[in-house]
């Protein structure tokens, strides 16, 4: 796995087709060179920085659908995955709005059985403990703490949904797991097989709504290799005879839409078309804040301190160079201390070494409630300059 990184040579697929689809789409966005993220190294010498792809951004107008047109092995990546729920506050605090979501809309009383695919640690289904009769987490890296949780440590397409089946109707979720997947279809086709009249499932994914409203570009990344619209995942979803009940909108993590979704078709929803030049707009907007706000702090930066070892620094720095030039990103994960990214220069060290006399830019802006969590950190602890490379906040 290393030396396939270091050689950039991890295998690739290259795809123009769309996911929704099938039909060829348009170049949208080139990325040369671009990081992978959520890798980092014990080796102290940063003059060998590896793990870059080209990338680009491939864009359909008939289904207003974004993807990734160069695809990582996915089985290198997640056998090797090593990310945990519950270490990532934005991704709790996302998944308490999924439960809100979903408590909102149902009795819980009337069902059997959730059926959380991609469910990581079991963050999600630890919170319905002791209000449901079978928690079930499919996800080849499953884990549990609590053991009334039913692990089926496989990939979703090994997993026989329907031994599960009871009397009652079934809930099935899924949470910022689908854009992961390069072939969505077949999962939902699986799940609406595996559904009766009165099931219902619940997905959330980032949405590209909210990243051409919010300009988050710096989002992008090796593992979401599909940005849907309400469009595009509405006409995905009927090719599956799944219809779209409800949705909302939550920018605090991913910019993530949210759906309730069943067998029984309701009234077409409303909502806005994302078109190509709303996306080039958007985009010429987010590359020129970067490059104001990296010629405003270059000076002050030059071998400063950021805080925050977050899993997207990379694609930051991608877009904010004078991350790249920092002496050290400060964090309070000891699993990351003494590290570095394998494609950046800046050691990452213990927080309790913070100058609080200079200013500090926060590195880790992937959600909004990250970064919100570190500005209320860092002023607790006096800092006199805190910098905030977000164009929303």
């Amino acid at each position: 796995m290393k030396e396939s990184l270091k050689k950039n040579s991890l295998p690739v697929i290259k795809t123009d087709a769309c996911s929704c689809c099938s039909k060829k789409a348009v170049d949208l966005i080139d990325l040369p060179q671009y990081p992978i993220t959520e890798f980092y190294t014990d080796n102290p010498v940063s003059n060998n920085l590896y793990g870059f792809y080209d990338q680009k951004v491939l864009f359909c107008e008939d289904c207003a659908h974004l993807f990734l047109s160069t695809i990582i092995d996915p089985d290198i990546i997640y056998n090797n995955y090593i990310t945990s729920t519950n270490k990532s506050n934005g991704a709790v605090e996302c998944l308490k709005n999924f439960e809100s979501y979903i408590l909102n809309s149902i009795n819980l009383n009337d069902y059997s059985s959730i059926i959380d695919i991609g469910g990581n640690d079991s963050t999600f289904l630890s919170f319905f403990g002791g209000d449901i009769e079978n928690l079930i987490n499919i996800d080849i890296n499953a884990t549990a703490k609590s053991d009334n949780i039913i692990l089926h440590k496989s990939s979703w397409e090994d997993v026989d949904f329907n031994q599960h089946n009871s009397q009652k109707p079934k809930i099935f979720t899924s949470s910022h797991t689908i854009e992961h997947l390069d072939s969505p279809i077949p999962f939902l086709e699986k799940i609406s097989k595996s559904m009766k009249a009165n099931d219902v499932f619940y997905l959330q994914f980032p949405s590209l709504e909210l990243l051409v409203k919010e300009q988050r570009y710096d989002q992008l990344c090796h593992q979401h290799l599909n940005i849907f619209s309400l469009k595009s995942i509405g006409i995905a979803l009927n090719q599956c005879n799944l219809y779209i009940n409800s949705y909302e909108f939550d920018p605090s993590h991913f910019g993530t839409l949210r759906l309730k979704i069943s067998k029984i078709k309701n009234k077409i929803l409303d909502f806005e078309i994302i078109s190509k030049s709303s996306i080039l707009h958007s985009y010429v907007d987010f590359q020129d804040f970067y490059l104001k706000f990296g010629d405003s702090y270059k000076k002050i930066l030059a071998d400063g301190q950021g805080f925050g070892a977050g899993l997207m620094v990379p694609t930051l720095a991608y877009n904010l160079p004078i991350i790249n030039n920092l002496q050290v990103i400060y964090d309070q994960d000891r699993s990351k201390i003494n590290k570095r990214f394998i494609n950046l220069r800046p050691k990452i060290k213990d927080s309790k070494y913070m100058d609080i006399t200079k200013p500090i830019i926060i590195t880790a802006i992937s959600t909004k409630a990250a970064t919100r969590s570190i500005f209320n950190y860092l002023s607790s602890n006096k800092f006199k300059k805190i910098l905030i490379p977000t164009i929303t906040t």
